[in-house]
């Protein structure tokens, strides 16, 4: 195992955590399956500490939440995967039912909505990450990559709360119910939503939810889709000069609403960005061209923007139903579509004429 030089505070390191015991006996760390590090002094984050634990012992970082009033010795824990994982677990045990509900560590449950960004695992935020390493039970939406689910501790529950376009396999009110229950039960949650959780992410119905019950929530942004999309087509979702302002629609409206009002979102200088509306392509152009919008629009679509199975179509406005089926796009995608303010006076004219 390799020195703790590698850190800026003093690293001590942990063969196992025995009946509240420490054993600092280095040469026992490489042969104990379960291997646990407490930094002590350090003035770092405890994930930074944990990104340079990975880097100096080539192993993963499963677990951390321990604190040095709830375990003899131990002060920022970081439980970290050996040859296997059975040791480590029972290891572990004795600290992990001091922090059981009930027990002498218990906490308030707090419930945190977090944004688990377009996919990649990489665009995820810092306080995103903390909070995954920290949660006792992480209930996920569909769109949610696995890369994502990996970074959560290795106890965390993981529980799939998703619905599919048009189907409601988990109605909104159940999982307000199942995430105020768990947090009743002193858990700290997770609901981990794709993107960011503020953006069509049915998240008001949720703080609303928690709140009622008086639970602690907090809402964690994430990189939404649209700027994913723009990214992936290396430009901005806005330009200087030529879009100075920037919609965001989505085509998966409540059911009984009315579809969006196109004329009212889409003018001169405006980038649109519609969410989730493939399926509805050939009623959004519809509805475009009945309130007068030019059909020579530049628009782009980018669906699982940032993953590898990212697509992305170029086309005019009016190409764009056709342009979906020869490219085999589906959702999850973004519809990028630009009028630049240049625009605004030859299309007065054309609608004079």
């Amino acid at each position: 195992m390799r020195k703790s030089r590698h850190f800026s505070g003093r690293i001590e390191w942990f063969a196992a955590l025995e009946h509240g015991r420490d054993h600092r006996d280095a040469a026992s760390c490489e042969r104990d399956e379960g291997v646990v590090a407490a930094g002590r002094a350090s003035a770092l984050p405890w994930f930074l500490l944990a990104a340079r634990l990975v880097a100096a012992t080539g192993k993963r970082v499963l677990r951390h939440g321990w604190n040095s009033h709830q375990a003899d010795g131990v002060r920022s824990v970081l439980a970290v995967a050996g040859i296997g994982r059975g040791a480590g677990r029972e290891a572990a045990k004795p600290v992990k039912d001091t922090l059981a509900p009930g027990g002498a560590g218990a906490v308030q449950g707090a419930i945190a909505l977090v944004g688990a960004g377009p996919g990649a695992a990489d665009l995820l935020t810092l306080r995103a990450l903390r909070l995954l390493q920290e949660a006792d039970v992480i209930y996920y939406d569909r769109l949610v990559d696995p890369a994502v689910l990996e970074l959560a501790g290795r106890d965390a529950e993981r529980v799939f709360v998703g619905k599919e376009v048009g189907a409601c396999s988990w109605p909104q009110d159940r999982i307000n119910a199942v995430i105020v229950a768990a947090a009743r039960q002193g858990r700290r949650v997770v609901r981990l939503k794709s993107g960011d959780p503020g953006v069509f992410g049915r998240v008001t119905e949720e703080l609303e939810a928690a709140r009622h019950a008086g639970i602690p929530v907090e809402i964690v942004p994430g990189v939404t889709a649209a700027s994913a999309a723009a990214a992936s087509l290396g430009r901005g979702l806005t330009e200087r000069g030529v879009t100075d302002r920037l919609m965001l629609a989505t085509a998966a409206c409540k059911p009984g609403d009315p579809e969006p009002d196109w004329a009212t979102m889409l003018k001169p200088g405006t980038s649109l960005a519609i969410y989730m509306g493939v399926g509805k392509a050939q009623s959004i152009i519809s509805g475009m061209q009945a309130a007068g919008i030019p059909m020579s629009l530049q628009t782009e679509v980018t669906s699982h923007a940032s993953t590898a199975r990212e697509k992305t179509v170029c086309c005019t406005l009016g190409q764009l139903p056709r342009a979906l089926i020869d490219g085999a796009i589906g959702n999850p995608a973004v519809i990028l579509v630009s009028w630049p303010k240049s625009d605004a006076q030859g299309h007065k004219a054309e609608i004079a004429a």
